[in-house]
């Protein structure tokens, strides 16, 4: 992926953000730590940086899946349950 890419991508995340939740300010401080090290490892030209950065986002990006499965299992039950 272009780090250009990557950097609006995260960008585009960090404006939408609705900071009216507390853990928005978790989010927008990793948000704001992932676009700079995405700029530093592109003027740097540095793989690692880039590594560190992906397992960032992996993380990020696992969680939400399990935020939604987890969603998903807890509307079945709720709608098997009133059955």
């Amino acid at each position: 992926m272009n780090l250009k890419k990557a950097q609006n991508i995260i960008q585009e995340l960090n404006v939408t953000l609705n900071r009216s939740y507390d853990v928005s300010k978790s989010m927008a401080s990793m948000y704001d730590y992932i676009y700079r090290r995405l700029i530093e490892a592109n003027l740097q030209n540095d793989e690692e940086i880039l590594n560190e950065v992906e397992e960032y986002v992996t993380d990020f990006r696992d969680a939400w899946k399990e935020v939604i499965q987890t969603d998903r299992k807890g509307r079945h039950h709720s709608i098997g349950g009133s059955l």
